[in-house]
This record gives structure tokens, C-alpha cells and sequence, in this order.
């Protein structure tokens, strides 16, 4: 049974106010976001990603110094870490501060996982940018049993930054914790 029709004008005329004034709510939301993505840098990119054209740790050159072919780049420290059953080998990890970091993670026993804090523990107010830059990103680094992961990262400021593992591996994986400690 359909209403009548004069009930069906007087809803279509209340719902046009809210139709336009959802519109205009919409249609100003699109325009701020694009134009505090235009106004400010960075935004839409990953956490750690550099404005296009920056300097970044990755760059040829050295701190303070413009890009020269002739530089070779910096080798990164490498570092062999082990995984097992409820510990990582070694910890603390100790690295100087600037230095690129390669981590060789080998997991021993069953598969384990890798989550390191990008901002340094206990740090009195939340950083802008991370301290941490890793070169591939990612939530859990899953290391397969007998596999070696290389898990590259920038270390940019002094502090202590946990880790931990992230893939469920038994009993005692709440407690399979480390510590990375970049030194000034």
C-alpha cells in the first residue's frame, strides 16, 4: 500500500534540507583534508618515509656534506642475533648512534618473530619522528625455523629501544624480550 501522495512531498521536502546540508558537511570535509594535504608535508605517507627530495641515513653522503659521487657508501654494522625458545642472543644489542644497522635474526628452534619500539623507552614527551628508521617497515617480521631475516634500520637518536617477539611461540613467549641501545 503506498502512502499518499501529499505525505510523500512533505517527507521529500524535510529530507532535501538534510540531503543538502549533508552535502555541504561532506564537501567541506574533502576540501580541508586536501588542503592540509597540500599544506602539510608528509601527510598520506608511512611514519619514517622522507618529503620527496630530502637527505635521508640512506643517502651517499655524510652528515653536513652534499651528495658526492665520489663517497662510497658506509657499510652497515652487521649483527648476528639467534631466536629460541624464550630468548634472543644477545641482549642488549649496542649500537652507535647514526649507524646503520643490519640485524641477521636466525630462528633456532620453531618459527619466532621480531617488533621493535621505533621511539626510545621512557622518553619524556612522544618524538616527531622516530629514532628508529627501519629501511622495510613492517609489523612482525616472521622468521621461519633454520631461515635467517635481515631487518635493516637507522639508528637517529640515543635511548633504549625494546623488542620483543611477535609470533606466539610457546609458554614462555610473553617473556622473549630484548633490548637495543643506541649509544651517543
Amino acid at each position: 500500500m503506498k502512502p499518499p501522495l501529499n505525505v510523500m512531498f512533505c517527507v521529500s521536502l524535510l529530507a532535501l534540507p538534510l540531503a543538502s546540508s549533508f552535502s555541504k558537511t561532506a564537501n567541506s570535509a574533502i576540501v580541508y583534508n586536501r588542503a592540509m594535504q597540500a599544506a602539510t608535508p608528509g601527510i598520506g605517507q608511512h611514519v619514517g618515509a622522507p618529503p620527496a627530495g630530502a637527505q635521508t641515513a640512506f643517502s651517499q653522503s655524510a652528515p653536513g656534506q652534499g651528495a658526492s659521487a665520489s663517497q662510497p657508501p658506509i657499510a652497515p654494522t652487521v649483527i648476528h642475533v639467534t631466536a629460541q625458545k624464550y630468548h634472543f642472543d644477545p641482549s642488549p644489542i649496542h649500537v652507535s648512534d647514526g649507524a646503520t644497522v643490519e640485524l641477521h635474526i636466525m630462528a633456532v628452534d620453531h618459527a619466532h618473530g621480531f617488533l621493535a619500539n621505533i621511539y626510545p623507552d621512557r622518553a619524556a614527551a612522544t618524538p616527531v619522528s622516530p629514532a628508529l628508521v627501519f629501511t622495510h617497515p613492517q609489523n612482525c617480521w616472521k622468521i621461519e625455523k633454520g631461515q635467517e631475516v635481515v631487518i635493516e634500520f637507522v639508528a637517529r637518536r640515543p635511548g633504549t629501544y625494546a623488542f620483543r617477539c611477535c609470533n606466539f611461540c610457546g609458554f614462555g613467549h610473553l617473556g622473549m624480550k630484548g633490548e637495543i641501545i643506541v649509544d651517543p
